[in-house]
């Protein structure tokens, strides 16, 4: 097969060509000089005409010669030119990884360079003593792809397809071909391209494949999983909070007459107790209340698992909210022996909010810093920024280490490690306070250092927007 000459190699015999011809052309003015003076020399000698003719035979012949001289030297450098040209090419193919082919449309196979054995298993011969063989040897699934693709080929268009190919050893490779079409003798449309062994990148690209299927398989099975597993936890948690529902109001009756009876039997009155019967009945007092606080807990925590918790704003005055609940602890606080105090604004503050709510999550915050605190101060401010409103309540108790900032907002979460806090409590009145404290719009944080104090802030949007639904008949009294 001839290989056409690239650029460079074009430049170069059009440079022999010119030097070739300007040759030739110095071989026919040397000529034609010679036979000129030659002419004159003659006349001058007076020479027979016989001899002139003889002459002048003589002449013409050695013109001849000086041109067939002067072609064979143009021919010479260009077949020279060439066969350097193709020379190289020639290495190039033959070292090329690729096999390099040419296929015409009648007559099959025309060439296939010695690479072909190393990818096939046949050597050029082989595949060229039947010019149609190489067609036989396609994966039939392949090899309708593959004879489109090549009469786009032989229509002028680039060829970029891949096909199975059975080697003669029986194995299955892939390969590639890549080709242009070139038309020959201005007739007949040939492709030539190069074709390479691409079987380890399907390969790697099929186990990719089936891989990314496998995962897709197990995330589809996990995702499955984890739906039933969370309508299942959806379930659990609907009857938990139905059950806390329906025992808290079951505990609640009873647990009011006691506190009620208790709280009478402690009364002074004609027939006082003695000291002992006193105690004992300011133990089921005090019990009583525990208890009550723990199964309001759960009712709060079941109502907003379930969420049934709703925002019912009214309009009223923080000062006032404020006041109402240091008030409603200063008891605590005297029995304690500690400072409560309220620092708020002498103007009225004014809100559009749930108040239960808000005072739900003030006394929760308030509860906790007389807990804790053993002795100093806990003071509650109030103060308005814009359209929101800051409770600040700040104590002087123990505080709470960094590393358990967030944790203390979790459900039934206490802090251990650290003996300062360890107390009486069910760990569920920040849990609920945050949850409250979302549903009105606002944010819930604390700031502490251990052995000073902590200092919780409680920032809620002077306004909010109600829920859809009212709440329960006797939820708010709770």
């Amino acid at each position: 097969m001839d290989y056409a000459a690239g650029p460079a190699d074009a430049r170069g015999i059009v440079a022999a060509r010119r030097r070739a011809l300007l040759l030739a052309l110095a071989y026919l003015v040397i000529a034609s000089l010679w036979i000129g003076l030659s002419d004159q020399a003659l006349a001058l000698l007076n020479l027979p005409i016989e001899t002139e003719r003889a002459i002048a035979a003589v002449k013409g012949q050695f013109f001849v010669l000086a041109t067939a001289t002067a072609a064979y030297m143009l021919l010479m450098q260009h077949l020279k030119r060439l066969h350097v040209s193709e020379e190289r090419y020639r290495r190039l193919v033959e070292g090329s990884p690729d096999m390099v082919y040419s296929i015409s449309k009648s007559r099959g196979g025309l060439y296939f360079s010695p690479r072909a054995e190393a990818l096939t298993g046949y050597t050029p011969g082989q595949l060229l003593e039947d010019p149609r063989f190489w067609v036989t040897r396609v994966h039939p699934e392949d090899r309708k792809r593959l004879q489109v693709a090549l009469e786009h080929g032989f229509q002028g268009s680039p060829v970029d397809t891949e096909f199975r190919f059975q080697r003669a050893d029986g194995a299955w490779r892939w390969l590639r071909a890549r080709s242009v079409s070139v038309l020959e003798s201005g007739e007949e449309m040939i492709i030539e391209g190069v074709a390479s062994d691409v079987t380890d990148r399907r390969n790697a690209e099929d186990e990719l494949q089936n891989h990314k299927r496998h995962l897709e398989d197990l995330v589809e099975e996990r995702t499955g999983q984890l739906q039933r597993a969370n309508e299942d936890l959806k379930r659990t948690t609907e009857a938990k909070s139905r059950f806390f529902a329906h025992m808290s109001h079951e505990l609640r009756t009873p647990l009011n007459s006691i506190i009620g009876f208790s709280g009478v039997l402690l009364m002074p009155g004609d027939d006082p107790l003695s000291p002992e019967r006193t105690r004992q009945v300011e133990v089921i007092n005090r019990s009583g209340k525990l208890l009550l606080h723990l199964v309001n807990s759960l009712l709060d925590l079941s109502k907003l698992e379930a969420h049934a918790n709703v925002v019912v704003p009214e309009e009223f005055d923080a000062v006032g909210v404020v006041e109402e609940c240091v008030a409603g602890s200063m008891h605590v606080a005297t029995e304690r022996g500690l400072t409560l105090r309220a620092n708020v604004p002498e103007e009225p503050v004014r809100m559009l909010s749930d108040r239960h709510m808000v005072v739900q999550v003030l006394l929760n915050l308030l509860s906790n810093a007389l807990k804790f605190t053993e002795s100093g101060t806990v003071e509650v401010s109030l103060a308005q920024y814009d359209d929101t409103v800051s409770f600040v309540v700040r104590d002087t108790g123990p505080g709470i280490p960094s590393e358990h900032l967030e944790g203390i907002f979790d459900e039934f979460w206490q802090v251990t490690d650290y003996p300062a806090m360890r107390k009486q409590g069910t760990g569920l009145g920040l849990a609920i306070s945050r949850q409250l404290t979302g549903l009105l719009g606002g944010a819930l944080t604390v700031e502490s250092t251990p052995g000073t104090g902590s200092t919780f802030t409680l920032a809620l949007p002077a306004s909010v927007v109600p829920t859809s639904e009212g709440p329960e008949e006797g939820d708010r009294d709770s």
